[in-house]
């Protein structure tokens, strides 16, 4: 019993400290012989007669114990009686021979006359004193024998005779052994037969005098019978406490064993019904158990099959950086080398057939003392749940989608009215209009066509696929000169603060894009104080050569370099922390329908990304938000602008040359001929790569291949530009393009050394970009 509350305590105890999955291995054991059958575990019965089984053995061992102890303390005072005991008939003996041989030597003496001579007599006396005291009590008595015809005569009366001596007896017989031996001269003590039969403790001592023998002797039950007594009185005083403490015992117990049996039986339904499956395992990673779950996801029958099997194995076909995972770096490993529990939240785990499942799981180490002998795995199958969050990242991308359409569709139909209406008025009143009301409508269309282009070029930044226009600045300088206009944006209940770093702070970027960064920085910020407030923008310069000093940077695997930092920050609200999580999500807000499109922050991470750089952000509420952009420093000292377009003189400096121009849009390719016309160009036009190589195969002197990236037909305008310069090398090719789905080959055009000029363009940038193509042959 002591063990079985041992057993169960160690489990429950010592193993999983407040974990339900690690003491299910309890009741397997204890409760199923070992075979882990959840039927036998739940039945009541089986678990009382076990523990009362136990009762019985425990009070029949106690019994023994009991019994072993009092026979071996009345066993050594029954020794120590006997020694004392011993030494009676011995004394007894010898005084007896020591007085007839005197009272021999006495007769020998003085009454040698005596019928029958002195020996006679002798004898005569001792019977004659004997006779007046028969009995020294008890059953202690002296005989006094001779050897007479190899028979042994006894000279007096015993107790057991009721007249006269008892009869001779054969020496022989084995009767009378310690009388044989007096009379054969011995002398000393023995425990042997008398002639009654009886097994006495006698002395005996010879009388050579008259040829006699003397025995003192005294019954072994008389010795023996008060500790017979003695050990009776106390089995049954044993017996009376033994039966009184097992009724205690089971009185105080039976409680403790119901709680633990209804525990047990409770921890044996859960291990058999819940739908994790969970396993044991040793050190050497060997299963030790598993529930009916485990089983059923692991693909095996019964538990026999999975029993001694190396669970490593089911949990080890996973790849790290295209290397098959080792046993180290599993999380059981882990559990039971680092005494831990470890918790993993994707995992592949093997079936017996070879197929595979998803499962996070959780292992336990299973310890006995303070050290680990095992762990116990709780694992779930989790492939329909990735299956659901596929399908709802999928349904949220449809989600965000619809929002961007219907965005851009808002958008650009307001731009699309601007453009078409004032284009219409001019079409239809153009001629009765007068000059200025002509030019009004030409701006706004005009500025309504530069805002779509600008929403456009921001929407292909934020998707990461437009080519961003990389050009040296300083970031103080480019700060100082859009104050004005964040002050503008801001408004006047709003203190602009500018604490800007000594010195230049060059990077190459997209001028533009940094410009639409900042700009939306400031209107979150203004957004966040209704009331009026401080923004202030700091810049500076942060390296580091191996860890990014700050946790909150989107994205985390920022490359060690310096970088340039320009930090935002407002008095506003703040963010709480679940916010913040969310903040560079795109289309996440928290402004009403119609006052928010949740891109401006999601676009200036983009922007970061992509420009090489990161985005910190910081916040709490009610104390300001503080954003943070990163930007690679640049190597060379900065010089504002692109110093690649040539200025208005060169562009005008190669009137004649000859450009073939290749665009499959009809009214695009119209306008860019119209432009190279305008700039005094000699212009070729082509629909597709076909007609252009028609052209090109023409003896008539051709300088300029202008050609759009993206075409019909089997050939695009890059494969165009490499077959036109191996066929003249001499021609000089000006890629464009609108929606960049071929940034992805853009190191491959800037390998061949095809310069490209983003859509849309205007006829000054068309014609700076052609005229900075003979500028470059020139060098």
């Amino acid at each position: 019993m002591i063990g079985r509350l041992r057993a169960t305590a160690w489990f429950r105890c010592e193993s999983f400290p407040g974990s339900a999955a690690v003491t299910v291995a309890c009741p397997r054991t204890a409760m199923c012989g070992g075979n882990g059958d959840p039927r036998r575990c739940a039945s009541p019965g089986n678990a009382a007669v076990t523990e009362y089984k136990r009762v019985i053995l425990l009070v029949l061992v106690m019994a023994v114990v009991v019994t072993a102890v009092t026979a071996v303390a009345i066993g050594i005072l029954y020794d120590t009686a006997f020694e004392r005991e011993r030494l009676h008939p011995i004394s007894t003996a010898q005084e007896q021979t020591a007085l007839i041989a005197a009272v021999a030597q006495f007769d020998r003496t003085y009454h040698s006359d005596f019928p029958g001579g002195p020996q006679a007599a002798t004898i005569g006396q001792i019977v004659a004193a004997h006779e007046a005291r028969p009995s020294l009590g008890g059953t202690t008595e002296i005989t006094l024998g001779r050897l007479q015809r190899q028979q042994i005569v006894f000279l007096m009366r015993h107790r057991h005779a009721e007249s006269g001596p008892p009869p001779p007896v054969r020496i022989d017989s084995g009767l009378a052994e310690p009388m044989r031996r007096a009379l054969a001269g011995e002398s000393g003590t023995m425990v042997g037969i008398d002639y009654h039969g009886e097994r006495v403790l006698a002395a005996h001592e010879p009388v050579p005098i008259l040829g006699l023998g003397v025995v003192a002797k005294v019954d072994l039950a008389e010795i023996r019978a008060p500790f017979m007594r003695a050990g009776l009185l106390v089995a049954a005083l044993s017996a009376l406490f033994i039966a009184l403490g097992t009724i205690l015992f089971v009185r105080l117990t039976n409680p403790m064993i119901a709680a633990l049996s209804a525990r047990e039986q409770k921890l044996a339904l859960i291990l058999a019904s819940t739908g994790e499956g969970i396993f044991g395992m040793d050190t050497d990673g060997r299963c030790t158990f598993a529930n009916k779950s485990a089983l059923r996801m692991l693909g095996y029958r019964d538990e026999q099959a999975l029993l001694s099997r190396d669970m490593h194995e089911l949990m080890h076909h996973s790849e790290v950086d295209g290397t098959p995972r080792s046993r180290e770096h599993c999380a059981v490993h882990q559990a039971l080398h680092d005494n831990k529990s470890v918790f993993k939240d994707d995992e592949t785990l093997w079936r017996a057939d070879g197929s595979s499942f998803f499962a996070e799981y959780r292992a336990y180490p299973m310890r006995k003392g303070g050290t680990v002998v095992g762990a116990v795995v709780a694992f779930v199958d989790i492939t329909q749940r990735k299956e659901r969050d596929q399908q709802l990242v999928q349904a949220q991308k449809m989600e965000v989608l619809g929002q961007l359409t219907g965005g851009i569709a808002h958008d650009f139909n307001n731009l699309l009215t601007i453009i078409l209406g004032n284009l219409r008025l001019l079409r239809d009143d153009g001629a009765e209009a007068d000059e200025k009301a002509r030019r009004e409508c030409m701006e706004d269309a005009i500025s309504a066509a530069e805002d779509g282009a600008d929403l456009t070029r921001r929407l292909l930044a934020f998707s990461r696929k437009k080519t961003l226009m990389a050009e040296w600045s300083d970031v103080n300088e480019f700060i100082r000169e859009s104050r004005g206009f964040l002050q503008r944006v801001l408004g006047e209940d709003i203190n602009l603060e500018l604490l800007l770093s000594e010195g230049s702070l060059p990077i190459r970027t997209d001028r533009q894009q940094l410009h639409s960064a900042i700009l939306n920085l400031a209107i979150n910020a203004s957004d966040a104080m209704p009331t009026g407030g401080v923004l202030s923008i700091e810049t500076g310069r942060i390296d580091f050569a191996d860890r990014w000093p700050r946790a909150d940077i989107y994205p985390p695997d920022v490359a060690p370099g310096s970088y340039v930092a320009i930090k935002v920050t407002d008095s506003g609200t703040g963010m709480p922390e679940e916010v913040m999580r969310r903040a560079v999500e795109p289309f996440f807000t928290t402004k009403k329908p119609g006052q928010g499109s949740g891109l401006g922050l999601s676009m200036v991470y983009e922007f970061a990304n992509q420009s090489g750089g990161a985005l910190g952000l910081r916040s709490a509420l009610r104390q300001g938000t503080e954003v943070s952009l990163f930007l690679p420093e640049a190597k060379q000292p900065a010089v504002p602008g692109s110093p690649e377009l040539p200025d208005r003189q060169e562009q005008t400096g190669k009137i004649g040359a000859t450009v073939l121009v290749a665009e499959d849009e009809t009214r695009l390719r119209r306008y860019a001929c119209r432009s190279l016309a305008a700039l005094g160009y000699n212009v070729l036009e082509s629909g597709n790569a076909a007609e252009a190589r028609r052209w090109l195969e023409d003896p008539r002197h051709i300088d300029v291949l202008f050609s759009d990236i993206v075409m019909p037909g089997d050939m695009n305008g890059t494969a165009l530009a490499r077959w036109a310069v191996r066929h003249r090398p001499d021609l000089k090719v000006l890629l464009t393009t609108g929606y960049s789905e071929e940034v992805r080959r853009e190191r491959e055009i800037e390998a061949a050394g095809f310069p490209v000029i983003e859509k849309p363009y205007s006829k000054d940038q068309l014609g700076a970009a052609i005229n900075g193509l003979f500028a470059a042959a020139q060098k």
